[in-house]
């Protein structure tokens, strides 16, 4: 049996329990291994059911990368009523499918230690992958072989529910299907759209994960999907769209992202979250009192005055977003210690942080009531609304824009139409308040055409003229 390398266990994601399919091929391939490898179990109807999840997912997978494996809990307690897994009507059966699959060499597992949060890998072995080819399941695309709810609604405890699993008030239920409605013809939109990196060599972009360890984003046809998730059972916490792969993204990389093989541009909203809350409080945001630079402040350390702005700008946005001055502070040292700047303070204390929090107070006393305060839900489905009325608009006007949560990346040629969308929609819900949006560092602020600079662009990587091509093909009509 091949073993995991520690590279191996980092190149993974959990088990996709909403990956779904009634395709022809999809439904043939489950009839055939059922029986096959399967057909020990009393209630067929359950095992075929958790067969068909499991199988698809990893086939998936390893089209996205042959050496891509899922996470999946092996323990029992796992599945506890009110877990993340039942809330998704998966219960610890899963783990017999498994331990089945395991044994007809189907799949091979690193058996994680779940106490330590070091979850089971699962990864097809070459008789599965053999039986996928067989199987000609290449037809079973993104666009088919996904159930996922385009709504999700987390209680208190943070389950996810479909919106249909929910207690909701009928004006509720009405404003869910208009947005489940968005959603659907939204994701129609992205998944007849090519996106992706003309220069990315490989599908696999490396990235600086958590503790500053190598993690990795997938370009794939099958990560485009977009989902809304609100918080607390309300309708008014969070709401922010969530799934496509750009989002995992840092912005040096999302810059060089074509859509439909056109350049792009990221748009978004000068100091948003401290704009809102400014408009909220009645303060016209041409003249508040932190119009020139929200973020600058007085920090006592020695470091160059952008590691201070990143410093001052992290902590005003966890403190917005946290509940306490206690949670502030915590999640604050935790993100800056995976910081490549994290040196640049003397140390963690409270001694040390509390004048940045302060500094950032006095500078914004008429909104100071509000940090620590937790906003930060209900500043989110502000952005969400904005962001879904974007949406709309540009559905309506065949432009394709990727979300990222407070930004948007639109082909170059859109720009100035997007931007002013952007800037009329947030009038018409800040009631007639105006706030500057920005491009890019990469292009000139000046607004006229041909004022970009070029998107840095020496070659097509075969890789992706490969896929611009099969993108072409699918859109050439059948004679």
């Amino acid at each position: 049996m091949p073993e995991f390398t520690s590279a191996d266990i980092e190149n993974s994601r959990p088990l996709d329990v909403w990956r779904w399919s009634d395709h022809p091929d999809a439904n043939a391939f489950i009839d055939k291994l059922f029986p096959k490898y399967f057909d020990c179990f009393r209630d067929r109807k359950k095992a075929k059911k958790y067969v068909k999840v499991l199988l698809l997912d990893l086939y998936i997978a390893f089209r996205e990368d042959p050496k891509q494996s899922l996470s999946l809990p092996m323990t029992p307690s796992a599945y506890h009523k009110g877990s993340r897994w039942r809330s998704i009507h998966i219960n610890r059966f899963i783990i017999s499918i498994v331990n089945q699959a395991e044994k007809c060499e189907l799949i091979d597992i690193w058996r994680g230690v779940e106490a330590k949060k070091r979850i089971t890998r699962l990864r097809p072995t070459k008789k599965l992958t053999k039986e996928f080819k067989k199987g000609k399941l290449q037809a079973v695309t993104a666009a088919n072989s996904s159930c996922r709810p385009p709504i999700f609604i987390k209680d208190s405890d943070g389950n996810r529910f479909a919106s249909y699993q929910t207690n909701l008030k009928p004006m509720e239920k009405h404003h869910v299907i208009e947005m489940e409605l968005q959603i659907i013809s939204y994701n129609a939109q992205l998944n007849n759209a090519f996106i992706d990196i003309p220069t990315a060599k490989s599908h696999k972009i490396k990235i600086n994960g958590p503790k500053l360890k190598d993690t990795y984003v997938l370009i794939s046809d099958h990560r485009k999907r977009v989902w809304r998730v609100f918080n607390n059972s309300n309708l008014d916490k969070d709401g922010r769209f969530y799934g496509p792969w750009w989002q995992q993204l840092p912005k040096a990389w999302r810059e060089k992202i074509f859509i439909n093989d056109k350049p792009t541009v990221e748009i978004d909203y000068s100091g948003l979250h401290i704009n809102l809350l400014y408009a909220l409080h009645g303060f016209d945001l041409n003249n508040h009192p932190a119009r020139i630079d929200p973020y600058e402040i007085e920090i006592d350390i020695d470091t160059a005055k952008d590691i201070k702005r990143k410093i001052a700008k992290k902590m005003m946005l966890i403190a917005i977003n946290a509940s306490s001055e206690k949670q502030t502070l915590q999640a604050f040292r935790k993100w800056v210690k995976h910081e490549p700047f994290n040196k640049a303070l003397p140390d963690l204390k409270d001694q040390t942080l509390i004048p940045i929090l302060e500094n950032l107070k006095r500078k914004h006393s008429a909104i100071s009531h509000t940090f620590c305060a937790g906003v930060g839900l209900s500043l989110m489905a502000l952005d969400s609304n904005i962001l879904e009325r974007i949406i709309t608009k540009t559905i309506n006007e065949d432009i394709i824009t990727l979300t990222v949560h407070d930004s948007v990346i639109v082909q170059r040629r859109h720009y100035l139409r997007v931007k002013e969308i952007m800037k009329e929609t947030f009038k018409e819900i800040l009631k007639d308040n105006d706030i500057e949006t920005r491009p890019s560092k990469q292009y000139n602020k000046t607004l006229g055409i041909g004022a970009y600079k070029p998107q840095p662009i020496t070659t097509k990587t075969n890789r992706y003229k490969r896929k611009e091509r099969e993108w072409r093909e699918q859109q050439t009509p059948l004679p």
